[in-house]
């Protein structure tokens, strides 16, 4: 375990106290409750959160599996990024698609795709080919 990372034998609080206002910040550290298991702490929306960390060959506190505890932060953060920031916002993207009326997917209704289809310059729109230049 890094050194710079690891803090050995400390608190939840003194790790909250290491974390405090650094959004994104972690620290290891052995538990004082549980000694010999590790935990992760981790910063994220003002709070510092703690998981208790398992090893079979790859780093992991759920179901999938990490090379490295930098990985399993990193794809922690964003899972709680997008759970608690951006899932509200999914949801409403997907269930009222406000957008369509807009001129950018307007644009992409009307974009035509060209292709070269042996000598000619092909324009394919609403499903159907036709030739425009002949080479």
């Amino acid at each position: 375990m890094s050194s710079l990372r690891f803090h050995g034998i400390i608190s939840r609080e003194q790790a909250d106290e290491i974390l405090a206002g650094v959004e994104g910040a972690y620290i290891l550290r052995e538990s004082q409750r549980q000694p010999g298991c590790y935990t992760l702490a981790l910063r994220f929306g003002n709070q510092t959160l703690n998981y208790r960390l398992f090893y079979d060959g790859k780093h992991f506190v759920g179901e999938k599996r990490f090379e490295s505890i930098h990985d399993l932060v990193t794809d922690g953060l964003i899972t709680l990024y997008i759970e608690t920031k951006a899932s509200e916002y999914i949801s409403k993207m997907t269930t009222n698609p406000i957008y369509e009326h807009i001129g950018y997917a307007t644009l992409l209704r009307e974009k035509h795709s060209y292709y070269l289809l042996g000598s000619h310059i092909c324009i394919i729109t609403d499903l159907t080919c036709k030739t425009i230049h002949p080479l």
